[in-house]
């Protein structure tokens, strides 16, 4: 699995963004989709959704932050995506990926 897809645009193939599959973060900091919300999306169940978090690159400072307030579902098999908004409150919109990346094994 890539760590870093892009987001591209259907109607403006310059328009692209970086993000990041919540599946490789550490656990706490995948959001859940219950089934009933899943099937809001037009989906089964939450196995046919996957989330991303967008990410923003800054190259002054060579940091990478997450917005984990609102990622991209994706459904499994279509182009179709959402972006949804979380209200959590320990959700932040740039949270360095640093903070969301599991330690490494052996490590």
């Amino acid at each position: 699995m890539r760590p870093f897809l892009w987001l591209r645009s259907q109607d403006d193939a310059e328009v692209a963004l970086p993000m990041i599959d919540c599946q490789l973060l550490r656990r706490e900091a995948q959001p859940e989709l219950t089934p009933a919300a899943a099937k809001l999306l037009g989906a089964e169940g939450p196995e046919e959704v996957s989330l991303f978090f967008i990410l923003k690159v800054d190259p002054a400072s060579g940091t990478i932050t997450a917005n984990t307030k609102a990622p991209v579902l994706i459904i499994s098999g279509s182009s179709l995506g959402y972006q949804i908004f979380l209200e959590r409150q320990d959700l932040k919109v740039d949270e360095p990926l640093i903070n969301l990346v599991p330690p490494a094994e052996g490590g």
